[in-house]
C-alpha cells in the first residue's frame, strides 16, 4: 500500500510541476519506495531512471523484508539504467539483486568544512550523534564509546570526550557516563547547528564514532576536511577512505583476549532470566519484577568460581515481532540479538507452564543461526 501511494503522489507532482520540462533522466534516492515511484514514472514517460542506494535497511533488516517486497525491490534495481552505491561494502549487499552497480562516494562541502587553527588546553575527542531513539544509539555505537572512554579517561584523566547531538534518548547516554563513572571527563553540548558542528570539528583533536554500520559515513570525511584524524569501525562505508595516514579502523566488536566465557540468558519476557542470574551470582544484582519488560537492556555481570571466569548477560525478553511497537523495545530486541552474537554460550529459559511455544522456537533459531552452543 505504501509504495503505491508514494508512486501516485510522485506522479501527481510530476504532472503538476515537471511534465512540461525537458527531462533526460529520473534519479531516485533509495529503492524503498522512491525507486518504485521512479520505475512507475519511467514506464509512463519512457525516461530512464537511476537509483542511488544508501539505506541501512539492506544491512540491518534485510531478513525482515517480505517475499513480496523483496521481489519488487529486485525489479526496481534490475530495471534501473544504473544503481549507484556509496561504498564498495554496501554494493556487495546488493549483489543478490543486480550486478549493474557503480560505487560513487558521498561528498563534503569543503568551503564550509575547513582546517582552522584553534587554541585549546586539554585533548579533545569529538563525537556527534542524533539521539532521538535508543536504536540510533545502538547503531552509532554510543554504548561502545562510553565503555571504552572509561579506560581512556583512567589512563588520561585530562582528556575530554565532547558529545554533540540531542534527542529524547540523550539521557540514556548520560546514564551510561554515570554507570562508567566518567561524568567529569565527558561534556554534552546538546543539539548543534551545522555551523556549530564545523566549529567543534575544528576545535577537536580527533573525531570518533564507533558505528556498528555505516553505508558511507559523511561525518567522518567532514572531520577529515577540517584536518582531523578519525576513529571508526571497519563496518562498511569507512573502510573505503579511512587509512593509516588519516585515522584508525577498529575491527567490529573486538573483545580483549581472555579466558572469560560469555553466557547470554535469553527467552520470552518474564520467564525468570533475571531471577536465575541473581541466584547464580548469589546477590540481587538485577531488578526482578512480575511486570514483563522490566529488563530493557543487556546487562553484563562478571562471575568467577573454581571452574573459571564467566560473564553472564541478562537480556530483555523477546516478544513476537507483531507485538513489538515501541521504539525502546525494538532497541532492546537489537541488544538481545547482539548479546547472542557476542556470547560463547546461550542459555534459553522456557516457562514450564507454557511449554515450548512458537516464540521459544524462534529464539532458539536465532541462537542456532548464530552458531552458539
Amino acid at each position: 500500500g505504501h509504495k503505491e501511494a508514494f508512486a501516485k503522489g510522485i506522479e501527481k507532482l510530476w504532472s503538476k510541476y515537471i511534465k512540461k520540462e525537458s527531462v533526460d533522466i529520473i534519479h531516485a534516492h533509495c529503492c524503498v519506495w522512491a525507486g518504485y515511484a521512479a520505475l512507475k514514472l519511467s514506464e509512463k514517460t519512457k525516461i530512464p531512471y537511476v537509483v542511488t542506494e544508501h539505506a541501512t535497511l539492506f544491512q540491518l533488516h534485510k531478513n525482515e523484508i517480505s517475499v513480496t517486497n523483496n521481489a519488487v525491490i529486485a525489479e526496481v534495481f534490475q530495471k534501473a539504467a544504473k544503481v549507484i552505491c556509496v561504498s564498495r561494502a554496501f554494493a556487495k549487499l546488493l549483489d543478490d539483486y543486480t550486478s549493474n552497480i557503480e560505487v560513487i562516494g558521498n561528498v563534503v562541502d569543503c568551503e564550509q568544512f575547513q582546517v582552522k587553527e584553534t587554541n585549546k588546553e586539554a585533548v579533545r575527542l569529538l563525537t556527534v550523534c542524533y539521539m532521538e531513539e535508543e536504536a540510533q544509539l545502538y547503531k552509532k555505537g554510543m554504548d561502545i564509546l562510553i565503555k571504552a572512554w572509561a579506560k581512556v579517561s583512567a589512563k588520561y584523566p585530562q582528556a575530554k570526550l565532547i558529545i554533540g547531538g540531542g534527542g529524547k534518548s540523550l539521557e540514556k547516554v548520560v546514564e551510561w557516563t554515570r554507570e562508567y563513572q566518567v561524568t567529569e571527563n565527558v561534556e554534552f553540548l546538546g543539539a548543534l547547528t551545522r555551523q556549530q558542528v564545523v566549529e567543534q570539528m575544528q576545535m577537536c583533536d580527533c573525531f570518533v564514532l564507533p558505528s556498528r554500520y555505516e553505508t558511507f559515513g559523511v561525518v567522518y570525511i567532514e572531520a577529515m576536511a577540517c584536518g582531523k584524524p578519525v576513529i571508526a569501525v571497519a563496518n562498511g562505508g569507512p573502510d573505503d577512505f579511512v587509512h593509516e595516514f588519516n585515522g584508525i579502523l577498529i575491527q567490529p566488536e573486538q573483545e580483549e583476549e581472555d579466558e572469560v566465557i560469555k553466557v547470554a540468558i535469553v527467552g520470552k519476557p518474564n520467564v525468570g532470566k533475571s531471577s536465575l542470574l541473581n541466584r547464580i551470582l548469589g546477590e540481587e544484582r538485577v531488578i526482578v519484577s512480575n511486570i514483563a519488560g522490566t529488563t530493557r537492556d543487556a546487562i553484563d555481570s562478571e562471575f568467577e568460581n573454581e571452574t573459571g571466569k564467566y560473564c553472564f548477560i541478562d537480556t530483555a525478553g523477546m516478544r513476537r515481532k507483531s507485538k513489538v511497537d515501541d521504539a525502546i523495545e525494538k532497541f532492546s530486541n537489537m541488544r538481545t540479538i547482539n548479546a547472542i552474537e557476542r556470547a560463547d554460550v546461550c542459555l534459553i529459559l522456557i516457562d514450564a507452564n507454557d511449554g515450548v511455544t512458537e516464540q521459544d522456537t524462534k529464539i532458539a533459531g536465532l541462537v542456532h543461526e548464530a552458531g552458539k552452543a
